[in-house]
């Protein structure tokens, strides 16, 4: 079998560095876009990014086929299989993530991206040879477009397209990092416009195409855009970067476990059906496109079968379940047991039996309080989120919200304080966003002792905006991305079940609305910010 493979190695393919390297960066690509799409499935910019890489996985593996395969003949097969689904597609799809990031999409332009996609696709399918042809250089195998009038009407209708989507999605990124309300958003928005940027670089493959003596580095560039979204992407969810490379060990495993079965078995059958099969024929490149076709399919799965079991890519947020759960249980037990010892005394002290079922009563309800918040997010994450709108005075919930808090604050020496402006009725599910006031109000004056805790509102043209500031402890610059995630606790966290500022977040978001915070740093107070449209 060992030689089997060796035979058809040397057989079919060449050394070739660029197409190693290309091959690498298609690899590469579809991994980080699998974790992506894994962590949150739901997410429409996951989907979108992942239907960015799984695409440049097509572009790139191609190309790099085309380099290490032997017989230039093969070369135009490993072309048009490139074009499929391949580089006319690129600028709708980043259009798609890019529209997704900034929350609004022309449904119409999409059409049409995918309609023109769809056209300029087919000819170089049907058509290779009478559109491109093919050179050798020092570092490998390219295409070259035509010169006559198909080849120069073809590019054409591919280019003009091409850059024109991509033009869309720059100024949208643009116009979405320059009017961002959040700091998060901001950041979000400038790091994909910056990757763009990069990528935009990589249509140096566009110039060698037509034969301009440069080497085509668009590889890079994919792979340095690929990074920076993902990152960005994966570093918003609030997802820790150990995690993601377990993961993405995890794939590349079950990548080149899967191919060192399949690729032995492919080249049996090849050699069992098809033995007389020369270079250039059609039947080996179908073997080995069904063997990327099975593994690509079958990756996916295992990864999902894995992920769901292994209890090492589980991220940390257990730990605090485990405490928030444990804590007050321990303190039941205990308390239980000393009452139970004291009430076996001859002359039990009642005050002390008193003193005893007050702590029960505390920590139970404290579970309990606990227990309720594991529902909302067991809700939130099942999707199940249901919003019961109807018209209210966002300003009169925000104070009585705020009254409720009135006596707390007295007794931490804090002062609580209001700055509200007139605003409309909003259409709003009331006790949601009541929850969302409570849980910013009740983190403000954990954090804060002998201080102030403002509330303060304010009307825009197309939304409303909530600040509840304190002058508390602050938040660390590497918490502040973090501070909404579940069950996290910051280096100056008081006890809590770490859950109201992430069913705070899943609320607003769920009204359309954003939600941030802001800091100096450690000891210099805190500011969370969230809005909500005029038509939530």
């Amino acid at each position: 079998m060992f030689d089997l493979i060796t035979s058809f190695l040397t057989t079919y393919f060449k050394y070739n560095t660029h197409g190693l390297f290309c091959l690498a960066a298609a690899v590469f690509g579809i991994s980080v876009g699998l974790i992506v799409l894994l962590q949150e499935p739901r997410s429409p910019i996951n989907r979108s990014f992942f239907l960015l890489t799984l695409n440049a996985f097509i572009w790139l593996f191609c190309f790099s086929m085309e380099c290490l395969v032997r017989d230039p003949r093969e070369g135009f097969f490993w072309i048009s299989m490139d074009y499929l689904f391949g580089p006319p597609f690129i600028p709708i799809l980043f259009y798609l993530l890019s529209s997704y990031l900034l929350g609004s999409i022309n449904k119409n332009l999409v059409r049409i991206g995918f309609l023109w996609a769809t056209l300029a696709m087919l000819p170089m399918i049907f058509f290779t040879k009478d559109i491109v042809t093919q050179k050798e250089y020092v570092w490998g195998r390219f295409l070259l477009y035509k010169s006559d009038w198909i080849g120069v009407g073809y590019t054409t209708f591919l280019l003009v397209p091409f850059f024109g989507f991509l033009a869309i999605s720059f100024l949208n990124l643009y116009r979405g990092w320059r009017t961002a309300v959040s700091p998060r958003d901001r950041t979000q928005r400038r790091n994909v416009l910056i990757a763009a940027l990069i990528s935009y670089t990589g249509a140096i493959d566009f110039a060698t195409g037509f034969n301009v003596p440069v080497y085509p580095f668009g590889y890079i560039s994919l792979t340095l855009f690929i990074s920076i979204v993902a990152y960005t992407i994966i570093r918003h969810q609030f997802f820790e970067i150990n995690i993601l490379l377990k993961k993405f060990s995890l794939i590349l495993l079950i990548y080149s476990f899967l191919l060192a079965f399949m690729f032995p078995l492919t080249m049996y059958l090849i050699n069992q059906n098809l033995p007389n099969v020369e270079p250039g024929q059609l039947a080996p490149l179908l073997a080995i496109s069904v063997l990327i076709g099975v593994t690509l399919a079958v990756g996916p799965l295992i990864y999902a079968t894995l992920l769901q079991r292994l209890f090492w890519l589980k991220n940390h947020s257990s730990m605090g379940l485990t405490h928030e759960l444990k804590s007050p249980l321990a303190t039941i037990q205990g308390v239980t047991e000393a009452l139970l010892q004291h009430h076996s005394q001859s002359a039990p002290d009642q005050s002390k039996t008193f003193d005893y079922l007050h702590i029960i009563q505390r920590n139970a309800e404290r579970l309990d309080l606990f227990v309720q918040d594991l529902l909302k997010i067991a809700q939130i994450q099942d999707e199940a989120v249901v919003l019961n709108k109807a018209p209210a005075d966002f300003a009169k919930i925000i104070a009585e919200v705020a009254a409720t808090f009135d006596h707390l604050a007295q007794q931490q020496s804090v002062q609580l304080s209001l700055k509200l402006t007139p605003i409309s009725t909003l259409e709003v599910d009331e006790t949601k966003i009541r929850q969302v006031v409570s849980n910013l109000i009740s983190n403000a004056l954990k954090f804060t002792r002998h201080g102030s805790v403002t509330i303060s509102t304010h009307a825009h043209e197309d939304y409303v905006s909530c600040y509840v500031s304190d002058s508390g402890s602050g938040i660390a610059k590497p918490d502040i991305e973090r501070v909404f995630t579940r069950f996290f606790h910051g280096k100056n966290s008081a006890k809590g079940s770490g859950l109201g500022l992430a069913i705070a977040k899943a609320w607003v978001e769920a009204h359309g609305g954003k939600i941030w915070a802001e800091s100096d740093g450690e000891g210099k107070g805190a500011t969370v910010t969230f809005t909500l449209p005029m038509d939530a």
